[in-house]
C-alpha cells in the first residue's frame, strides 16, 4: 500500500484553494478551533470513499469543487463536483481516464490505485481505519465488546466460521420451513388422493365398459355390412324382376318369331303355287294351241309326238291340281297365322316382324312377275331349276335354328341367373336374421352400459356426475351412432 503525497483542495467548505504535502508515516493536523481541519478530513473522505453526498460541500460563492491527490507512485486522482458534473479523473503513467455515472459506489479503478479502501468489520458495518476525525477515539476502543470481538476474529479468521455458521443457521431454517411444507402439501396430497380410493373399482368398470364398446364397434360394423347386403340384395330384386319381365316378353317374342317363320314359310310355298299355277295355265293354253295343231295337221308321228307331249302337260296338271289343293290349304293356315299375329301385335318387335315379312313379300312378287317373264325366255331344263328353288327356303332355316340356339343359350344364361339369384336370396335371408339378432344384441348392451353408468353415477372418463336421464340419452346416442 502506498502514501498520499499530496492533497490539492478547491472550493471545499472553507478551503478555497489549499494544498498539502505529506510525509510518510503517521500525520496529525493541529490548529484553532474552525480553521479546516476537519474540512481536510471530509475532502479525503470525499475523493477516497465518495463520502459525503449531495453539493453541501461546495464553498459558497463557487458553482464547484475539486479535490485532488497525488501519490507516492506519481497516480493523481481528481474528484469534480457541480450542478451538472460529477465525475473522477484518473492518471497513471501518463494516460487519464475520466468516470462519470457511478452513483454512490466509488469505481473501482480508482479504489485500486489509492489503495486505501475501507475495512469492514462485519457484515454491516466498515471502519477507515487509516483516518479519524478530531472527536473519534482510540481504534476499535470506542467500539462495543461485539465489534472488537468480530474484528479481533476476522484478524485471526473466525469470522469464516461464524460466517459459515450464519449460513448453515439459515440453511437450517429453510430446511425446515421447506420440510413443514412439504409435510402440509404431503398431508393436502394424501386428503385429496382419499377421493381416488375407488379408482380400482372405476377402472375395472371402465375395463368393462371398454369391452362393451368394443363389442358395440363390432357389431355395428357387422350389422354396416349386413345393410349394405340388404340394400344389395334390395337392387337383385329389382333386377330380378326387371329379368322376369323381359323374359315373359321374350317369350311372347319367341312364339311370335315363331309364327312369323311359318307365315315367311307359307307365304313362299304360297307364291310359288301361284308361280305353279300360271305355269299350268300356260301350259293350258298351250295343249289347246296344240290340239288345233293336231286337228290341223293330222299327221300320226306329229299327234303320237303330240300325244306323248299331252301325257306329260296332263301328268304336270295333275300336279298342278295337288299344288293348288295345297295352296288353299296353305291360304287357311296364313290366315290363322294373321289371327295369332293380330292378338300378338302389341309385342312391338313381332310387329316390326310382321312388316319385314309383308315387305319381303311385295320383293317377293316382283321377283316371281321377273320370273314369269324369264321363264318363257328359258328353256325346259331352266323350268324345272324354278321347281328346286322351292328349297332353297332350307338354307334360311339354318339362320332360323342358329338364331334359336342363340335365344336357347340366353334362357340357359337367364335360368343360371336365376338360380344364383335364389343363392343370394337365401344368403341374404340368413343376412337379416344374423342382422336382427345383432341389433337384439346392440340393444341390449346398449341397455346394460346404461345401466352401468347410472351405477357409477358419473363419466369414466371425464368424471363428471351422470344421471339416469342422461345415461339413457347417451346409451340411445350410441345405438344411433353406430346404427
Amino acid at each position: 500500500m502506498g502514501f498520499i503525497k499530496k492533497l490539492i483542495i478547491n472550493n471545499f467548505q472553507s478551503h478555497k484553494n489549499t494544498e498539502i504535502t505529506f510525509d510518510e508515516g503517521l500525520t496529525v493536523i493541529l490548529g484553532p478551533t474552525d480553521s479546516g481541519k476537519s474540512a481536510i478530513i471530509r475532502a479525503l473522505k470525499w475523493v477516497l470513499y465518495n463520502e459525503p453526498r449531495g453539493t453541501d460541500f461546495i464553498s459558497v460563492g463557487s458553482n464547484s469543487c475539486r479535490v485532488t491527490v497525488e501519490m507516492d507512485d506519481g497516480t493523481i486522482i481528481t474528484r469534480e463536483r457541480s450542478n451538472n458534473k460529477n465525475r473522477y479523473i484518473l492518471i497513471t503513467k501518463g494516460s487519464k481516464q475520466i468516470f462519470e455515472g457511478f452513483g454512490n459506489t466509488v469505481p473501482v479503478e480508482i479504489t485500486k490505485a489509492h489503495g486505501i479502501p475501507k475495512i469492514y468489520l462485519d457484515r454491516d458495518s466498515t471502519c477507515a481505519v487509516n483516518l479519524a476525525e478530531q472527536l473519534d477515539g482510540p481504534f476499535l476502543l470506542s467500539e462495543n465488546a461485539g465489534v472488537r470481538a468480530r474484528v479481533l476474529g476476522r484478524l485471526i479468521g473466525i469470522h469464516i466460521i461464524d460466517a459459515a455458521q450464519r449460513l448453515t443457521i439459515n440453511d437450517l431454517f429453510n430446511a425446515e420451513q421447506k420440510s413443514k411444507a412439504i409435510k402440509s402439501e404431503i398431508e393436502e396430497i394424501n386428503s385429496k388422493l382419499k377421493e381416488y380410493d375407488d379408482l380400482p373399482f372405476l377402472k375395472q368398470k371402465i375395463d368393462t365398459l371398454q369391452s362393451i364398446v368394443k363389442e358395440l364397434r363390432e357389431k355395428n360394423l357387422l350389422y354396416k355390412k349386413l345393410t349394405t347386403l340388404r340394400d344389395t340384395f334390395s337392387s337383385c330384386n329389382a333386377e330380378i324382376k326387371n329379368l322376369q319381365d323381359t323374359l315373359k316378353k321374350l317369350e311372347t317374342v319367341s312364339q311370335a318369331e315363331l309364327f312369323a317363320e311359318k307365315a315367311d314359310f307359307a307365304v313362299k310355298v304360297k307364291n310359288n303355287l301361284i308361280d305353279c299355277k300360271f305355269k299350268l295355265k300356260t301350259l293350258e293354253n298351250d295343249i289347246t294351241k296344240e290340239k288345233c295343231n293336231i286337228e290341223k295337221t293330222k299327221r300320226i308321228g306329229e299327234a303320237s309326238a303330240c300325244h306323248e307331249k299331252a301325257l306329260e302337260f296332263y301328268s304336270r296338271l295333275k300336279k298342278l291340281v295337288e299344288a293348288r289343293e295345297i295352296i288353299l290349304k296353305i291360304d287357311s293356315e296364313i290366315l290363322a297365322f294373321k289371327n295369332i299375329l293380330a292378338k300378338t301385335k302389341e309385342v312391338n318387335s313381332a310387329s316390326s316382324l310382321v312388316d319385314q315379312i309383308e315387305k319381303s313379300r311385295e320383293k317377293l312378287y316382283e321377283l316371281i312377275r321377273a320370273k314369269e317373264v324369264k321363264s318363257h325366255l328359258e328353256s325346259q331344263i331352266n323350268r324345272w331349276n324354278l321347281e328346286v328353288e322351292k328349297f332353297k327356303s332350307i338354307e334360311k332355316a339354318d339362320d332360323y335354328i342358329n338364331s334359336a340356339n342363340a335365344l336357347n343359350q340366353k334362357l340357359l344364361s337367364l335360368i343360371s341367373y336365376k338360380q344364383a339369384l335364389s343363392q343370394v336370396e337365401a344368403s341374404i335371408s340368413k343376412g337379416q336374421v344374423y342382422t336382427l339378432q345383432n341389433n337384439r344384441e346392440l340393444t341390449l348392451l346398449a341397455s346394460k352400459y346404461a345401466e352401468l353408468l347410472k351405477k357409477l353415477s358419473k363419466c369414466p372418463t371425464c368424471m363428471n356426475p351422470i344421471d339416469d336421464t342422461r345415461a339413457d340419452q347417451i346409451a340411445a346416442e350410441i345405438l344411433k351412432s353406430e346404427g
